[in-house]
């Protein structure tokens, strides 16, 4: 890779990789924002954003795990998804939790010093869509197709960002929602840190 493409888009894809080896260090606030807005943001006054959305929806809701982050307190955290603010509902560390309710034994789950949650709901959202084939399940698969263009906006904001990120889709459903005391289908983690260097 050259100079001139490090920092282009070009660059940025040339360099995502999952990282699953994080640093102790915690993460500034400000990284943990312009995550929030890379998921989420607003990108016009007609209130389009960065992922497609079919029929400009936009079900995806996001949760924060934080473990280490400058100027948040240890918890789970609901993010509006109109303004990108952060309310915490649960003031106690569920790395572990969410960890154990990984399908495989994953640490970076625990490890990690930020995990977004991107959740749906999903029978909503096959409602929305129950007119087309296949009949009750269109929606769902909206669902994921833009939770999956969110997560690769937010993997690769992260490498522009310094830092590493994996992806986890591996875990128990039921058991996941209640560890984040979700109302709606956990669809995958996103674990963010800084790499653990050799």
């Amino acid at each position: 890779m050259t100079p001139e493409t490090q920092g282009s888009f070009s660059g940025l894809l040339a360099r995502r990789r999952s990282v699953r080896e994080f640093a102790d260090s915690p993460l500034p606030r400000v990284a943990v924002d312009r995550l929030i807005d890379t998921a989420q943001g607003l990108r016009d006054t007609a209130g389009k954003r960065a992922a497609p959305s079919a029929h400009a929806l936009y079900p995806i809701r996001l949760l924060l795990t934080v473990g280490r982050v400058e100027g948040m307190a240890i918890g789970v955290y609901d993010v509006d998804a109109q303004t990108g603010d952060t309310a915490l509902k649960t003031a106690r560390d569920l790395r572990r939790d969410l960890r154990q309710a990984a399908l495989d034994d994953q640490p970076w789950l625990e490890e990690a010093p930020l995990i977004i949650t991107l959740c749906a709901d999903l029978d909503k959202l096959n409602a929305a869509f129950s007119d087309q084939p296949p009949l009750g399940l269109r929606g769902e698969r909206y669902a994921y197709i833009e939770s999956g263009a969110i997560a690769q906006n937010l993997s690769l904001q992260a490498v522009e960002m310094e830092l590493g990120s994996v992806l986890v889709a591996g875990f128990d459903d039921d058991k996941t929602a209640e560890v984040l005391q979700a109302p709606i289908t956990p669809l995958m983690h996103i674990c963010f840190g800084r790499k653990r260097r050799p």
